[in-house]
């Protein structure tokens, strides 16, 4: 017996120590796939310096209230002005590029290449931004359309979400207008004037596109970015490119019960119903998985961290559970694994007194590739589980999560290729995009849809978009031009 033991605690060892040798060969071998560290800043346009005016018309811009409201129509005069602006800035665009106005305030431009047997690049931005949340305004340190130029920063919104992207690009396209550049491939730019709304104007130009039988070799919108120690772990500027969003549902929580005086109760109201079902729906985080654009990020960027790490990440058929158990703690790893459970609205009662007989609220969801719209609002109704509350979806009754976009597609090579070029040393990653852009329209045209912005990040970056002090740095946005104007000339050829 004593015998069988040693001989059991002896197989065990070895199955321990062979576990172990698993582990760390494949950890070594991971690291073999890093990427390099890229090549050195092109000559042309990755280096050639962005006229400085660029800084007084991207203000300017800023200084129209392009605001698109939640419960109202675009103010049609100011996207105008906007309009005017652009024409009077940009000569050249206008007078070698056909524009078009779509639905109104969206813009359309088709720069014609000398090859049109080749599928053109589409780029993007939104000339929209979100208003400013009402008794905030006195904590702006430069009004929020002021445009201001101060301390390094062009100061208002938009200057990050999205005023910066359209006109990084058209200054990028005029200046290569100037230098005599005839694009061989056909480049199209499209900005839209709805994106902080229900973004119709983009699907709008979309459908008119694919009306057309045109179908970009790939289109790149706003949404990535690059940050110093941006993901735990790995070390110097990291710039992600969106290869996907998750997808968008809200759903309509309604409650019914006995309603009356409140001096003699029933013993459950419909406050207290929607209240249990609100409290189940957020305690119940649906499944967490790793797959599509996370992975692909994971795939990329672990063989950069540090050895702790890397065993885990090599090995992820082992430590999978663990490494989603992880990432659940933060609100940010949370949005990475799973569809997230937000409750954004409740709402009850007309009186003190008076209780009431239904009670709303609105739970809302980003939905992670591959959990559909139809599965969370069942699954949703099974977790509740309670016939007096209804679910129903609000609005249009959600949007799916987009298509992964290949990383191994020229498209994503040339975005990152560029990245490398004007931003050397930076390691480029696929990442899932957790909010909605206007690209998510043109998948019905291109297979090949990514997200990138050329604005290095910090910590305080996130809070600025859609918050006060929303501004970016002037070297920031010059050198966002120098990426724009790199990229059209390296897609174009």
């Amino acid at each position: 017996m004593g015998k069988l033991i040693k001989k059991t605690l002896l197989a065990a060892a070895a199955a321990f120590v062979l576990l172990l040798a698993v582990l760390f060969v494949r950890a070594w071998r991971y690291a073999a796939h890093a990427e390099p560290q890229g090549a050195v800043e092109q000559a042309g346009a990755a280096s050639e310096p962005v006229d400085s005016a660029a800084v007084t018309r991207l203000a300017e811009a800023v200084r129209i209230p392009t605001i698109t409201y939640a419960d109202s129509a675009p103010k049609i005069s100011e996207f105008k002005k906007l309009h005017a602006l652009i024409e009077r800035s940009y000569p050249l665009i206008h007078a070698r590029m056909r524009r078009e106005i779509v639905d109104s305030g969206a813009l359309l431009y088709t720069w014609r290449g000398s090859d049109t047997t080749l599928a053109p690049v589409l780029l993007m931005g939104h000339q929209d931004v979100v208003p400013i949340e009402p008794g905030t305004e006195k904590n702006w340190k430069h009004a929020p359309f002021s445009g201001d130029v101060a301390g390094g920063d062009i100061w208002g919104r938009g200057t990050l979400d999205d005023k910066g992207a359209v006109f990084g690009l058209l200054e990028a396209a005029e200046s290569l207008l100037k230098r005599g550049v005839q694009p061989r491939r056909t480049v199209m730019f499209s900005f839209g004037h709805t994106e902080e709304g229900a973004g119709a104007a983009a699907g709008d130009a979309a459908r008119l596109l694919e009306s057309r039988h045109v179908h970009p070799w790939f289109v790149m919108d706003e949404g990535g970015a690059l940050g110093e120690n941006l993901v735990p772990g790995v070390p110097g500027l990291v710039a992600v490119v969106g290869v996907a969003e998750k997808g968008y549902l809200s759903l309509r929580l309604t409650a019914h019960g006995e309603g009356g005086h409140s001096s003699m109760p029933h013993r459950e109201s419909a406050v207290s119903v929607l209240a249990d079902a609100v409290g189940k729906v957020q305690r119940t985080l649906l499944p967490a998985r790793l797959n599509g654009a996370t992975l692909a990020m994971f795939n990329t960027l672990g063989p950069l961290m540090p050895f702790s790490r890397r065993v885990i990440m090599a090995n992820l058929w082992l430590f999978e559970p663990m490494l989603t158990r992880m990432l659940s703690q933060l609100p940010s790893g949370n949005a990475m694994v799973r569809t997230t459970t937000a409750v954004t609205m409740m709402n009850a009662g007309i009186k003190d007194n008076v209780v009431p007989s239904t009670a709303t609220a609105v739970v809302n969801f980003r939905l992670l590739p591959g959990d559909s719209v139809a599965w969370v609002t069942s699954r949703v109704k099974a977790i509740i589980g309670d016939e007096r509350v209804s679910v129903e979806p609000l609005g249009g009754g959600g949007r799916e999560a987009t298509g992964v976009s290949p990383e191994d597609a020229e498209g994503f090579k040339i975005i990152a290729q560029c990245i490398r070029d004007v931003f050397p040393g930076a390691r480029v990653s696929p990442y899932l995009v957790m909010a909605a852009t206007d690209a998510q329209n043109f998948y019905r045209v291109s297979p090949d849809v990514y997200r990138f912005a050329p604005i290095v990040a910090k910590n305080e970056t996130l809070s600025l978009i859609h918050g006060t002090n929303e501004r970016v740095g002037v070297q920031n946005y010059l050198t966002g031009v120098r990426f724009y104007r790199h990229l059209i000339e390296v897609a174009s050829r």
